[in-house]
């Protein structure tokens, strides 16, 4: 496909890769992996731009761990590789905006934010990458000013990184139950309710 002066191909597919977790527990792999899905669904709909399917990425990547030739493979050439960092209340997220037909880097970023927003984290990084691509912004979701705290949103995106590995029943369990118990300490929150729906 042919490129414009900034590198970016003119038909822009995009793969969100699952983000390296730095922080050295499973629960935070997992939350690297719920990120892809948080902001895959911010990027799609923006016009101009294909979303790689969040599963597809995460089925990719288990498979083949040569990230340039899963996003290929997956008809993507573009990603958005990054890492995901949890100390105490802070997050800090890096990320690459790469160009998967030659392996350039197009943009590159360092975001931090708390560990009690992050979803508001979710929503600029989205907007970062998008701007990047040369998008005004994403779309925000107003329904996530969920009421959740910290702990409880790092459960969410957890939840959302098993629920990527649908086809393993035992992951789909476990986020099932974690939506369950989030459900009953927040029965209101409009994003667990739509999980757990997506679940069952």
């Amino acid at each position: 496909a042919p490129e414009s002066s900034s590198g970016l191909p003119d038909r822009k597919q995009l793969a969100v890769l699952p983000f390296s977790n730095l922080t050295g527990d499973e629960s935070a792999q997992l939350m690297g992996v719920g990120l892809v899905e948080m902001v895959s669904v911010r990027l799609s709909g923006l016009p101009g731009l294909q979303v790689v399917t969040p599963s597809a990425v995460v089925a990719a990547v288990d498979l083949n761990k040569e990230v340039l030739s899963a996003a290929r493979g997956l008809g993507a050439n573009l990603i958005v590789q990054g890492t995901f960092q949890r100390q105490g209340d802070k997050v800090r997220i890096t990320y690459r905006v790469i160009n998967a037909s030659n392996g350039l880097q197009i943009a590159a970023n360092t975001l931090d934010g708390s560990a009690s927003d992050l979803f508001s984290l979710q929503d600029t990084l989205a907007d970062v990458v998008a701007r990047d691509l040369h998008f005004p912004g994403a779309r925000r979701r107003q329904t996530l000013s969920s009421g959740l705290d910290s702990d409880q949103q790092a459960q969410y995106l957890q939840a959302i990184g098993l629920l990527q590995r649908y086809d393993k029943r035992d992951a789909v369990e476990r986020a099932l139950e974690m939506l369950g118990v989030l459900a009953g300490e927040r029965p209101n929150s409009a994003p667990v309710q739509a999980a757990l729906g997506r679940a069952n």
